[in-house]
């Protein structure tokens, strides 16, 4: 290879490697304010369902709820209720995975806004419980209401059951009634909330919302997983043993799998003239000690 083949090969891997790095998004940082306005995240466009690849069980929610959307009047006539409200429950190392479940359900609910010329869009709000204690249920609706059509994200929406944390049981008791609301039928009235905890035994809420659960990714999931995120920024992956290396990452979830490849990539720059990444690197990498966000999820979070 001559020298400005190489030069080229090695310009495009590190402008590679710099987009591939972003992914870390703005919706874990957000305000405790009791204006919801404060708790707005733009939303990441690159989180759509096609990159949910190990999420096919839980994407059920987006499809039901995106459908209504695009037609309402068909559920309308089948009688069909659609809530508005539903549970989000993972261990608190797949709270990722709840965020970006929520932020490409905004993102396939506006492509339908865009699709059928609608004047309004949906904003993603993700409100903490601190915010949730100083606004009060009735002013909470009343923000949430003013600034449809929306989706709204709750974290850790438990804790507003326990006194000693703050909360009340009847500023939750008057949650899980507004969840259980049916979703307007009108674009400029919807509100979606999605409420996430990793306590799901301590939910008191009898069968009134539906519960969408969370589990770690199996050996299929996190071969898909591989796939998706390599394809992003190579152009061929058929070199790389993706049973293999699903195998080895048992236990990761996908912020962890996304930073085994980051990693891996941040070794590689250094070693010219191949900067490519390999099959081998990734598996020194998850034999190695890698930095697992999964293990400090409450930090990142």
């Amino acid at each position: 290879m001559n020298p400005r083949s190489q030069f080229k090969i090695t310009i495009l891997f590190l402008l590679i490697c710099s987009i591939t790095q972003c992914k870390s998004y703005s919706f874990y940082h957000w305000s405790t304010s009791n204006n919801l306005c404060d708790n707005k995240i733009n939303p990441e466009p690159l989180i759509t369902l096609e990159s949910l690849v190990h999420l096919d069980k839980q994407k059920c929610l987006i499809s039901l709820i995106s459908r209504y959307c695009n037609d309402p009047e068909s559920f309308d006539r089948g009688q069909l209720k659609i809530a508005q409200g539903y549970f989000l429950t993972s261990p608190s190392s797949l709270r990722h995975d709840t965020l970006c479940l929520s932020n490409a359900l905004v993102n396939e609910l506006n492509k339908i806004m865009i699709q059928q010329k609608q004047k309004c869009v949906f904003g993603f709000y993700v409100v903490h419980p601190e915010s949730l204690f100083k606004m009060g249920t009735a002013e909470f609706i009343k923000e949430a209401r003013r600034h449809a059509p929306c989706v709204i994200y709750i974290h850790d929406v438990d804790e507003l059951q326990y006194e000693h944390r703050g909360g009340n049981k009847e500023i939750f008791g008057e949650l899980i009634a507004f969840m259980g609301s049916r979703i307007e039928c009108r674009h400029e009235n919807k509100i979606i909330l999605l409420a996430s905890t990793n306590r799901p035994e301590n939910l008191m809420t009898g069968k009134l919302i539906s519960i969408i659960g969370f589990d770690y990714p199996n050996f299929n999931e996190r071969k898909s997983l591989f796939n998706y995120e390599l394809k992003n920024f190579l152009p061929d992956i058929e070199q790389f043993d993706l049973d293999k290396l699903a195998e080895k990452s048992d236990g990761l979830v996908w912020r962890d799998i996304i930073e085994v490849i980051n990693a891996a990539m941040d070794k590689k720059q250094n070693r010219p003239p191949s900067p490519l990444l390999t099959q081998k690197d990734l598996e020194d990498q998850l034999q190695g000690d890698h930095y697992c966000i999964s293990d400090n999820t409450e930090e990142n979070i």
